[in-house]
């Protein structure tokens, strides 16, 4: 178990994954005995038994994405102690994963989006700037903790590392682009950029030192150390602490970020933007995760640079 860090490296990105993969091991172990000896029987048992979640001495069924997690999870390990020669076979392999039933996107009501987007302008830079990303540049929360300079391609895109270690363009308009520059020439700046700053400007100065430190990471824990350094645990968790703090302070139900994600691409879609544009800039592999959207919006065209997020947040 401890060489066992969940299914293959190209996916080593979304450490939350991982994590979860190795708990429902770890889960599965303490329930059915030596891996090594387990057969189809005590797999099938485990199956039936996380189908159930007791609460308070009441049982209900699990969540499917939660059922399917563990699934995943075990059959991993399962195999990768067949390719350690642990084992010869893999009893989870035949396992099918549950049909999650069809849900659709719930965007951020614009309305409270308005007084998220408020509250972001008296929130410290840091804050402001994580809650722009995930509203104007549709992120997941990985890629906002992750974020490195590098990935800042110019005014108007972010070239970002995302699910599966693929690479995609987002959109970053003008406000998020403004709020990311002032947190990282205050968090990050140096000599140079505060010369450039005098000399040719803010954008200018947070350009190039982006050129020159692509492998900075844009965000710190509290602490002061990069989210993207592995020491800190959980750096996901230091970008949606910040997103939930700017909800408080506007007065408004602490959403998930993934909520300010399907703004993002709703607000897309009803401005004009096309589903294959969407696509992209979401970063879905497959375009039947993207027309979704589709079906909670009125308007779909074309076109996405130049894009800004609504409502606005002043520069």
């Amino acid at each position: 178990m401890v060489q066992f860090r969940g299914i293959s490296p190209q996916y080593v990105f979304f450490a939350a994954s991982v994590r979860n993969y190795r708990a429902a091991a770890l889960e599965f172990v303490r329930e059915a005995g030596d891996p090594r000896c387990v057969g189809r029987a005590e797999v099938e048992r485990w199956r039936r038994r996380i189908e159930q979640v007791r609460t308070g001495g009441a049982v209900r069924p699990a969540a499917t994405s939660t059922v399917n997690v563990k699934i995943v999870g075990v059959r991993a390990f399962l195999q990768f102690l067949c390719g350690r020669g642990d084992r010869s076979d893999n009893p989870a392999e035949g396992l099918k994963l549950r049909r999650e039933k069809k849900r659709l996107p719930q965007p951020i009501p614009p309305a409270d989006v308005t007084q998220i987007v408020a509250a972001a302008q008296e929130s410290d830079p840091q804050e402001r700037a994580v809650a722009e990303l995930f509203l104007g540049g549709g992120l997941r929360g990985s890629e906002v903790a992750l974020l490195r300079l590098g990935w800042v391609e110019d005014r108007e895109f972010l070239r970002v590392i995302g699910k599966g270690d693929k690479e995609r363009l987002a959109p970053i308009p003008d406000a998020a682009f403004a709020a990311l520059r002032d947190w990282v020439l205050q968090a990050h700046g140096d000599e140079e950029s505060r010369a450039a700053e005098q000399r040719y400007g803010k954008d200018a100065a947070f350009l190039d030192l982006c050129q020159r430190r692509p492998q900075q990471g844009a965000f710190l824990s509290p602490a002061g150390t990069a989210l993207v350094d592995p020491s800190v645990k959980q750096p996901r968790n230091v970008v949606y602490k910040a997103w939930k703090r700017v909800c408080r302070r506007a007065g408004v139900p602490e959403y998930n970020p993934h909520r300010a994600r399907h703004y993002f691409a709703t607000d897309i879609l009803e401005n004009g933007g096309s589903i294959a544009v969407l696509q992209k800039a979401l970063g879905h592999q497959d375009l039947r995760t993207t027309l979704v959207y589709a079906e909670v919006t009125r308007r779909s065209l074309q076109g996405l640079r130049g894009y800004q997020s609504r409502p606005r947040m002043e520069v």
